[in-house]
């Protein structure tokens, strides 16, 4: 007789790549009522997590005090996921630090605990399987990258686990690589070797998260992971609401949709439409191909990028990008900045003015009018990254652009720019070559080198590929007598790209010699600030 299916949802943990695991409270409260109505057994309340040096909201650690805040009928099972990486990166073992994380199980509002661990990592999580069980935790094991693996690999795992008391044993498809004929295969070896529960945790980069989860149930499978809309890492899960109306996953359970699709409405529709998870060809691609999908989210979520860099990138990272790295990440995106050799001297224009940078935060938009007044009272030369378009063109003066790929995906509207571009040639030069004289073009060389600002008379070398530092090189290789910005806001929290702006403003604060730096909207950063409404 087929054993029931045993349905969790993951949402409050994996749907946190999305929002950096900072769910409002209120809508916490509606989905485990919508929860219990879909009378889902088990409900992942997030990680369980020691500290970090970056703001994570309440689901990174979800801790016991967290979870009490809200009202739990007991009908679902409340579980929650550490990654082995946590546990093991400390030279003293993995069990000691499970009560760093855990009080005993009958002190705390969480069931089960599941350890999210690579191959390569299982074999040392064996210790902190004991100790949560000692602590009276169920506890289950999700073996990540299942694709990765040989049969043989599988066949040794399982015979290294036999002799553990899981209350299931999962195959993470993390790079949603599997079709459905590899998905039946690797799950009867699953059920063949491991006497106990085998659940599946099924990725949609290829489109296949339900079917391959209905395939995994037909061959023996009884445990099913799922999250509200999908919402997950890259291009999500196999979507609850799909799953609970599968005859197979509901059995003789009776489930009431309806708050769960209210919600869905008005939370989980309105997000996923900003942050954009869900099946694309992007990631189908990155699924054939066996990419990490936050290779392919990092880029989506970042606008300097396109379809060609985004192809051109997966081309690059195929086969050897199944763990996420973000210096991997740069090589695939890497563009060619070698060359400080430029044809124009900003002194000519620069020497001894006040520059404003104006950059793309919002704060340019809220406080437009206040820029303007600014621009009209000090008379500073107002350079505009890339080809943003709030200012009134009248106040212009120069636009500055050093990424390839953007002005690439920008070029069309060179033709259309009023004032002068300055930009390293040499960088776009093989996409371009004589097109790009057709448009008002100032030459200033660039060179990247991490760490290292250095300004010289026609050209730099900054520290990162970004505008702004372009545009601060530019300003005091043209001897400006002082730089305001307009719109460093920052990106939300969480967003790599802060790292970079902050290390960038650090490399520049070290320097001794240096153009005065301010800045006169809100912005995130470590920098002086004077406000544009006291000029």
């Amino acid at each position: 007789m087929p054993k029931p299916i045993v349905t969790v949802d993951c949402t409050l943990r994996d749907g946190g790549y999305y929002n950096k695991w900072d769910f409002p409270p209120d809508v916490v409260q509606r989905y485990l009522d919508a929860m219990e109505r879909l009378s889902i057994d088990y409900i992942e309340f997030g990680f369980r997590g020691f500290k970090q040096d970056q703001f994570l909201g309440a689901h990174a650690f979800s801790r016991d005090s967290y979870i009490e805040q809200f009202e739990i009928s007991g009908a679902s099972k409340i579980a929650v996921m550490v990654n082995a990486g946590d546990l093991l990166r400390f030279n003293d073992g993995a069990s000691k630090h499970v009560r760093a994380l855990f009080s005993s199980a009958d002190q705390s509002p969480v069931t089960a605990v599941r350890i999210a661990a690579h191959f390569e990592e299982y074999r040392h999580v064996f210790p902190a399987v004991h100790e949560l069980q000692d602590l009276g935790y169920e506890v289950g094991i999700n073996l990540m990258q299942v694709a990765n693996r040989t049969p043989s690999e599988i066949e040794g795992f399982l015979e290294d686990i036999k002799n553990l008391d899981l209350f299931a044993l999962y195959m993470a498809d993390s790079t949603g690589s599997l079709n459905v004929k590899d998905t039946k295969s690797i799950v009867k070896q699953f059920v063949s070797g491991w006497s106990g529960d085998v659940g599946v945790h099924m990725h949609d980069n290829m489109g296949l998260a339900i079917q391959n989860t209905l395939e995994a149930i037909s061959v023996g499978a009884n445990f099913v992971d799922s999250t509200v809309t999908g919402m997950g890492r890259g291009p999500g899960n196999a979507q609850t609401e799909y799953l609970i109306a599968e005859p197979l996953i509901l059995g003789e359970k009776r489930v009431d949709p309806i708050p769960l699709m209210g919600l869905i409405d008005d939370y989980f529709q309105p997000k996923k439409k900003k942050c954009g998870w869900g099946k694309n060809y992007y990631y189908y691609l990155a699924g054939q191909a066996k990419i990490h999908p936050t290779y392919i989210q990092e880029m989506l979520e970042d606008d300097r990028y396109g379809a060609a860099e985004i192809l051109d990138s997966i081309a690059f990272l195929r086969d050897n990008a199944k763990k996420f790295n973000r210096e991997l990440l740069n090589d695939a995106l890497a563009v060619s900045c070698t060359s400080i050799d430029g044809a124009w001297c900003p002194s000519s224009m620069l020497k001894e003015k006040e520059i404003l940078l104006v950059a793309a935060g919002p704060s340019v938009k809220q406080y437009c009018s206040a820029i303007e007044n600014f621009i009209g009272k000090e008379k500073p030369i107002v350079i505009v990254l890339n080809m943003e378009k709030v200012l009134a063109e009248s106040h212009v003066d120069l636009r500055i652009a050093c990424h390839a790929k953007r002005i690439i995906n920008e070029y069309s509207a060179y033709g259309r720019a009023n004032e002068p571009i300055v930009m390293p040639t040499s960088s776009v030069a093989d996409s371009f070559g004589e097109d790009i004289k057709s448009f008002d073009v100032l030459n200033f060389g660039l060179a990247i080198e991490p760490g290292k600002f250095e300004f010289h008379e026609n050209g730099a070398t900054v520290p990162v590929l970004l505008s702004l530092a372009y545009g601060i090189a530019l300003a005091n290789s043209g001897e400006a007598s002082k730089i305001y910005v307009a719109g460093m806001d920052g990106y939300a929290v969480g967003d790599t790209r802060n790292h970079d702006l902050e290390q960038m403003l650090a490399s520049y604060h070290n320097l001794e010699n240096k153009v005065d730096l301010v800045s006169i909207t809100p912005s995130l950063f470590n920098v002086k600030f004077q406000s544009v409404f006291s000029f």
